[in-house]
């Protein structure tokens, strides 16, 4: 799966999950209660998971902890990067 432009093709994981299930953010929005504008940044890595949403997202998406697990840790990286980035900007 191709990355986005700053590097974090690891966040993308969440879109992955979300796909191979075939829903849409509407659909996991209905599912795990987290506005749809709370998951498009989830899934591009701009914002870190809850204890809570993570185990909305891993019951509903049907992940394992140690998934969701390496997902916060990947998505947790990215937003170091991109503050990095901005700072010496």
């Amino acid at each position: 799966m191709e990355g986005h432009k700053s590097g974090n093709h690891k966040a993308t994981n969440l879109l992955y999950f979300r796909i191979r299930k075939g829903m849409t953010l509407q659909d996991l929005s209905g599912k795990t209660g987290l506005s749809t504008a709370t998951l498009h940044r989830l899934e591009r890595g701009l914002i870190g998971l809850t204890e809570r949403s993570k185990i909305k997202l891993m019951d509903t998406l049907g992940a394992s902890e140690k998934e969701v697990h390496d997902l916060l840790k990947e998505t947790h990286a990215a937003q170091l990067f991109r503050s990095s980035k901005s700072a010496s900007a």
